[in-house]
């Protein structure tokens, strides 16, 4: 080759420095290290540890004559003109360009966490591996850590500073974001959900819960509650008696504070009170037929008209003292009773089996003397006659 033709040729070839990036290309491979072309004035070696992160995985099957990479010129010169080149830190460094951006932007990225050690976990980001702090997981706190290498996560890169090779990485930002999402999701279905509501509203719902004091229902977005004592106009024990979870029902609002998402409503309200009913038939000193529903140690309890009882005390069952009521009478039994007292304030009725029989006449006993209040006794009529020596 002439000096003139030399000349073109070296025109031809690129000006290669340490630190550049540049497209090569396979020209041979063997079991320690790639050969490649890189357009400079000699040829390039990749050393095995340079091309592969796992050091036993096979070159001869991950590398194959006329493959193109993108390498870094670690050495302009290995001793013997070559090139020094490495494919996983011209990655490397496309890699921490790439998580600049995705830094800045606060993107969502992929991870796989590699290894628990002291404080945290490694996580691996694509081609670089960032550090999470144990405390950057969950929001809750995780005892085992060991348990988690291997799981593949999503979270952000909340630090990032390249020249010190410092990557750290949250699961935890994204957790955050979840719970404030569905935090903003359900304020937003509350808002909607109390929005049309208005006192006296009739609705209908479903039973979502029950407990002793009450019913909670479905408002759609919030929860209504009925209490106990709203269920019937009769005494309710426990919710439990009269309505199920699942139920459908119709309820009427009594109390509505929308501000703090709360509604009480009443099934009750929605048919007439029975005991304004009661009060416009019967009054004090009535005689009446009632239906035993309930028998305790102290009375009994008798219905006089649907949702409306009445107490026969022990005292009221008959004129002679009884030992217990079921020596009187029974559940389910029909029985004539006098309403004896009518309290409006607290909705009690007072009634008597007693009041509606004869008094006893008492008994005088055969061969007993009575005297009469005016009649005189003497000493003699007493104790007889007595001789006194």
């Amino acid at each position: 080759m002439n000096d003139q033709v030399f000349e073109q040729y070296e025109g031809t070839l690129k000006e290669l420095k340490t630190g550049d990036v540049v497209e090569g290309e396979v020209i041979s491979v063997n079991s320690d290290f790639v050969v490649m072309n890189i357009g400079g004035k000699s040829d390039g070696i990749v050393k095995k540890d340079e091309f592969i992160q796992d050091l036993y995985e096979d070159l001869l099957k991950t590398a194959a004559v006329g493959d193109k990479y993108n390498v870094m010129i670690l050495a302009t010169n290995d001793g013997a003109g070559s090139y020094v080149l490495s494919k996983l830190r011209a990655e490397e460094q496309v890699a921490k360009a790439d998580l600049q951006k995705v830094f800045e932007a606060g993107e969502i990225i992929d991870g796989k966490i590699t290894k628990a050690i002291k404080g945290g976990l490694l996580v691996d980001i694509g081609g670089l591996t960032a550090f999470m702090p144990a405390s950057y997981y969950d929001v809750r706190f995780v005892k085992d850590l060991q348990a988690l290498e291997g799981k593949e996560i999503q979270g952000r890169i909340v630090e990032y500073n390249p020249g010190a090779n410092r990557i750290i990485f949250s699961r935890k930002v994204l957790v955050i974001e979840e719970i404030e999402k569905r935090k903003a999701e359900q304020q937003q279905r509350k808002e909607e959900a109390v929005k049309d509501l208005e006192i006296g509203q009739e609705i209908d719902t479903v039973v979502k819960n029950l407990t002793d004091y009450g019913a909670f229902v479905d408002l759609g977005g919030i929860d209504g509650f009925i209490h106990v004592s709203d269920i019937a106009w009769a005494p309710v024990r426990k919710p439990a008696d009269k309505l199920a979870q699942g139920q459908q029902v119709k309820a009427k609002i009594i109390e509505l504070d929308k501000e703090n998402y709360k509604v009480k409503l009443s099934i009750k309200e929605l048919t007439p009170d029975p005991w304004q009913m009661f009060r416009k038939q019967f009054t004090e000193g009535d005689k009446v037929k009632a239906t035993i529903t309930t028998i305790a140690k102290y009375g009994a309890f008798a219905r006089i008209i649907e949702d409306v009882e009445g107490l026969i005390h022990i005292s009221q069952f008959a004129h002679e003292k009884i030992s217990t009521p079921e020596a009187v009478v029974k559940t389910g039994e029909e029985v004539e009773v006098a309403i004896i007292k009518i309290d409006d304030e607290k909705k009690k009725v007072s009634l008597s089996i007693k009041e509606l029989l004869p008094i006893p006449k008492k008994k005088i006993e055969k061969n007993k003397q009575v005297y009469a209040d005016d009649a005189t006794v003497t000493i003699g009529d007493l104790f007889g006659n007595i001789k006194i020596d």
